[in-house]
């Protein structure tokens, strides 16, 4: 079948890190997590070269419930919610 050209989004979490795979992506993406009880919030910006992983850590953060939330450079947003135990 054709191929398919729209951005592919993955986050999977493992302990204290979350791992996102962005694939069929050329350019920067942000990506904030924030605690959903205010406490701390994180922004970083990462390139993306057609397909890449990446990991961050979040040994020490509070337990409790975070948002993600990754912006391409076109606007698009894609955003979940995970827990830190």
């Amino acid at each position: 079948g054709p191929r398919t050209s729209i951005p592919s989004v993955g986050v999977y979490a493992s302990g204290d890190e979350l791992t996102v795979d962005i694939n069929r992506y050329l350019g920067n993406v942000q990506v904030t997590v924030y605690a959903l009880d205010g406490s701390s919030t994180t922004c970083n910006t990462y390139y993306i070269n057609g397909h890449s992983s990446f990991t961050m850590d979040f040994t020490g953060y509070n337990t409790g419930n975070y948002s993600i939330s990754i912006r391409l450079q076109n606007g698009t947003v894609y955003s979940g919610t995970f827990r830190l135990e």
